[in-house]
This record gives structure tokens, C-alpha cells and sequence, in this order.
């Protein structure tokens, strides 16, 4: 037992000092012990007190340390566990996360409210509730931000130190059911933009073919022309199918982001080869200024669909006898402040950040490509709706060129899911420029050289 030996030493010597003042002073014997008396009890009492704060203090450090000795070992349990668990404390705090726990909820620094990373009424009820030793049911969470996810959270009460205490700690579980939701929205999305975008060209084939068994069954002339329309019609609705089935394919699967590489060198140069022949067909020009391999964790279908998607709408709103100008070019230290720093497009012109990057913390810098048209340009106005599902401006094309409408929403959603950044600078008769930005990827010597060769 850990004591306080001056107080004793302190009480001898006072004794001492007591006695030889009194043979000074020629004090009377009993005056002298009743001082002794009394300063023996001060100082018992003195180490009485002491010896309780050490056994106070002892207990309150004994109790700290087996607490922290339980709470180790649920990290260890906890980081074990195949599934996203959390550790919150009495005051809501996370105190621990598994790493499957800490990319769900984007927890990225302990001693926090789960609040702060799980926002909204429902959430709180729960850690109300179960910290009351209540029974909760599952609740779900849509998060925003950073990508936006769907999670179900469950809380269950865990004693991990001594009732006594009077703390208690709760055990968040975190399951992912975005891919579930989104396959539910999505399917309710499908069927509601579908039925809408096909009963005008399914209205007008019936129109046509109903024209063609009375009043035309018997005119060639009539006939040759309303076929070619319901071809045209025909291809309409294989696009439109073919971007729906494209665009669900790449949200069911936006919150994955890939784990390949890809040289955006080459699949800029893939697209441009796949619109060569519409660009030749209106008179437009394609110029590429890149660089040599630039490698990034992309798929290599998604970003060429990407470009391809871009290039493409560029080509259809530049006049004939203009260019339509893409540049790669490799960014050191790029930030969001640096979107628009090589813009062509006056500063003052509409602008909107469509999506921002998500730079990982082993990058070093980024790869922006830019695409420049010489088309009308955006208002002000339209700038937010860009990436918006069969939000289209056409202007003036005609309706085999005008699209589906879902051409930069598949754009905005590949983007996305790759953690890129894409921006948009438009300015009314001198043209658009989207400019797009993938982190670097460290990659090694070996990797380089062979894919220099290829």
C-alpha cells in the first residue's frame, strides 16, 4: 500500500520541536503533552487522509486500466470480425472502427459522435433507445457524401467493464445495401423513362404502319418514305435501350470503384477513331495534343465510353469547317481551384463543378483532359441540369442527331464511380469545354517500360 512517510517524520519532529521548546520555556509538563496529544492527532489525521486519496486514486487508476484492458480486447474482436463494426461509447463517441467500418461510414478519426459521420433524426433515436437498453430494429442511413451509399445500421448494447461503474458501451453494425436500393430505384426508373421515351416513336410507327395498310398500301413513292422514317424511328428506340441498359449497368455498380488500370492516352485515341467517321461526315476537325502513357485506376471499356460519349456530342454541336480541340495533360499538385486555370473561355463565362475528385492520399497529382467545341454554348440556366437524365439541349440538330438525352448522364455517373472530377465552362456562340481529371497511380518500372511498348 503506498503511504505519505513525511507526515510521520513531520509529526516526530514536531513532537521533538515540542519538547525542547517546553524545557526552554519552562512550560508546564501538561500543557506540553496536551500539545503532543494534539499535534499526534493532526498529523493522524494528515495520514489518514492521505492514505485514503492514494486508496481512491488507486482504485480509480485499477478501474481505468481493467476497462482499458476489456476495451482491448473487443479492437481485437472487433477488427477480427468479417463485418463493419464500431465501438461507441456512453457519450456517443466512436471509440473504435474496423476498416470495412471506417469506409462505410467514412469514419476517418476516433473520439467523434457517430452523429458526425451518420446524420439525421432516425440515427439518433437508435443511440437513444439502445443506450436505454431498449431492443432497436435495423435503420437505414442515405449517405451523400463522399459517394453516396445506403447502409443499414444496427446498434446492440455490449457491457465491457463492471456494472458499477455506471458506463456502458454500444456495438454499431454497418451493412451495405446500396447495390439493393439502387437496383430498386433504378428498376422504378427504368420502367417510368422507358414507357415515357418510347410511346412517342412507338405512337408513330403505329401511325405509320396503320398509313401504309390504308392510304399508301398501294403508293411505292409513299411507302418508301414512311419506311425509311420508321426505320429511323426503330433506331431511335434501340439507342435510347441501349443508353438506359448502359446507364443502370454503371449506377448498379457506382459505389465500387475499379481496381485496374487503364492509359487514358489510348482510350481518348479509341474514341476519337470511333467518331472520326461522324466528325469526316460534318466537316469538323479532330485535334489531340497528349502525352505519352497516362495511366490511371479506371476501366478501360468506361473510359473510352466516356470520352467517346464527350467527343461525340462536340462533334454534333460544331459547325462545319471548325475544330473540336482535346488535350491530355498531366497536373502536379492539381486541386479543384485549378479546374478551369487552362480554359480557353473567359473566366466571367457560366461554369459548374459536375462532379469534384476524390484524390487518393498515395496520388500525385492528376490527369485533366479538356474538350473543347465550337458549338452555340450553354446559358446560365442550363448548367445545373447538365448530367440530368434526357435533359437535352439540342439547338438546332436535327432528331437523328439530337440523342437520347442520356449520353452526359452516363458521362457524370462513370465519373463518378471512378472518383474522377469532371467540370463544364460554357460561354454563349464560342463553345463548351468539359474538362475531366483522374488521379496519378504510382506504377512501377516494369509496368512503365511495357507500357511504353505496346
Amino acid at each position: 500500500m503506498t503511504s505519505y512517510p513525511e507526515y510521520g517524520l513531520l509529526a516526530c519532529l514536531g513532537i521533538i520541536m515540542l519538547l525542547i521548546l517546553g524545557a526552554f520555556v519552562n512550560a508546564p509538563v501538561s500543557t506540553t503533552f496536551i500539545l503532543i496529544i494534539a499535534f499526534i492527532a493532526l498529523a493522524y489525521g494528515l495520514y489518514r487522509l492521505s492514505k485514503m486519496r492514494v486508496e481512491r486514486a488507486e482504485n480509480i487508476y485499477g478501474q481505468a486500466r481493467r476497462a482499458q484492458r476489456h476495451i482491448d480486447s473487443w479492437v481485437t474482436v472487433i477488427d477480427a470480425l468479417p463485418v463493419a463494426c464500431a465501438l461507441i461509447d456512453s457519450d456517443r463517441r466512436v471509440v473504435h472502427a474496423n476498416e470495412r467500418a471506417q469506409d462505410l461510414a467514412t469514419i476517418d478519426k476516433f473520439g467523434l459522435p457517430l452523429t458526425s459521420y451518420l446524420r439525421g433524426p432516425a440515427i439518433s433515436q437508435a443511440l437513444t433507445k439502445a443506450q436505454a437498453g431498449y431492443s432497436t430494429d435495423a435503420i437505414e442511413i442515405h449517405k451523400l457524401t463522399p459517394n453516396e451509399r445506403y447502409l443499414r445500421v444496427k446498434l446492440t448494447k455490449a457491457s465491457l467493464i463492471r456494472p458499477s461503474n455506471g458506463q456502458s458501451f454500444l456495438m454499431a453494425v454497418f451493412y451495405d445495401v446500396t447495390e439493393d436500393r439502387l437496383s430498386q430505384i433504378q428498376k422504378a426508373d427504368f420502367l417510368a423513362n422507358a414507357s415515357h421515351e418510347l410511346k412517342t416513336p412507338i405512337a408513330s410507327l403505329m401511325g405509320y404502319i396503320e398509313t401504309l395498310r390504308h392510304h399508301a398500301k398501294d403508293d411505292p413513292v409513299a411507302q418508301e418514305k414512311f419506311l425509311g422514317i420508321m426505320q429511323s424511328q426503330a433506331e431511335r428506340m434501340i439507342r435510347l435501350i441501349d443508353d438506359l441498359l448502359s446507364l443502370r449497368k454503371i449506377e448498379q455498380i457506382e459505389h465500387i470503384a475499379p481496381e485496374e488500370t487503364a492509359d487514358l492516352n489510348q482510350s481518348i485515341k479509341a474514341a476519337m477513331e470511333a467518331v472520326k467517321p461522324l466528325a469526316d461526315k460534318r466537316g469538323v476537325t479532330l485535334t489531340f495534343k497528349g502525352s505519352g502513357p497516362a495511366r490511371t485506376r479506371a476501366n478501360s471499356d468506361e473510359s473510352v465510353q466516356l470520352f467517346l460519349n464527350l467527343i461525340d456530342n462536340a462533334v454534333k454541336f460544331t459547325p462545319a469547317g471548325k475544330s473540336v480541340k482535346i488535350k491530355l495533360q498531366s497536373v502536379p499538385d492539381w486541386s479543384s481551384a485549378l479546374a478551369f486555370r487552362d480554359s480557353k473561355l473567359a473566366a466571367s463565362r457560366p461554369s459548374r463543378r459536375i462532379a469534384e475528385m476524390t484524390k487518393p492520399v498515395q496520388s500525385k497529382g492528376a490527369w485533366q483532359v479538356q474538350i473543347r467545341d465550337r458549338g452555340p454554348g450553354f446559358s446560365r440556366e442550363h448548367l445545373p441540369r447538365i448530367g440530368e437524365r434526357f435533359y437535352r439541349i439540342a439547338g438546332d440538330l436535327s432528331s437523328k442527331e439530337k440523342g437520347t438525352g442520356l449520353g452526359l448522364a452516363i458521362v457524370k455517373h462513370i465519373v463518378i464511380r471512378h472518383r474522377a472530377g469532371l467540370y463544364i465552362r460554357s460561354a454563349l456562340g464560342k463553345g463548351t469545354e468539359f474538362t475531366v481529371v483522374f488521379p496519378h497511380i504510382e506504377i512501377s518500372a516494369e509496368q512503365k517500360a511495357k507500357a511504353e511498348n505496346v
